[in-house]
């Protein structure tokens, strides 16, 4: 199946999910606010985008970074994985108190700023140990919490 099909066939299936309204909790004795209504969409709407748009990069960086490798010249992409690997695991067994320590917010944005990161380094590798590089601080950007791996795992 081409990816073209994949892709359409996925859309479909969004499409055919009937949509609901949000409907904002409003505490007994309080009436309802249209703007903290609108407030709660915007903010829900920002956290979608946000969750699409690391997917996206991080679905691209680990996919395509073989044959982007490739391309450039550096045949043996490996050690990209085995220290994205690493780095991932002991984030998720060092690191998985942040969010419940220090609040989700505190954290994510510095971990999305990882994942971005990783996308510039990326960009520019020209050398093994870039790939290296590249891969301990996309591992670091799994602290993103709630989009990939619950918060407070540890």
């Amino acid at each position: 199946i081409s990816d073209g099909l994949l892709a359409l066939m996925a859309i479909s299936l969004v499409a055919a999910v009937p949509s609901s309204r949000i409907i904002p909790y409003t505490p007994p004795g309080e009436a309802p606010d249209r703007a903290s209504g609108r407030l709660l969409a915007a903010a829900v709407t920002g956290v979608v985008l946000v969750a699409i748009a690391h997917g996206a990069v991080r679905g691209t960086n680990l996919n395509f970074i073989g044959p982007y490798c490739r391309s450039i010249g550096i045949e043996r992409f490996f050690p990209f994985f085995v220290a994205f690997s690493v780095s991932a695991i002991l984030t998720r067994f060092k690191l998985a108190a942040l969010p419940d320590r220090y609040g989700q917010r505190l954290v994510a944005i510095p971990a999305l700023l990882l994942v971005a990161a990783n996308s510039l380094i990326i960009a520019r590798i020209d050398a093994t140990w870039l790939l290296v590089i590249a891969g301990l601080i996309g591992g670091l950007g799994q602290l993103v919490p709630g989009f990939i791996h619950p918060a407070g795992a540890g």
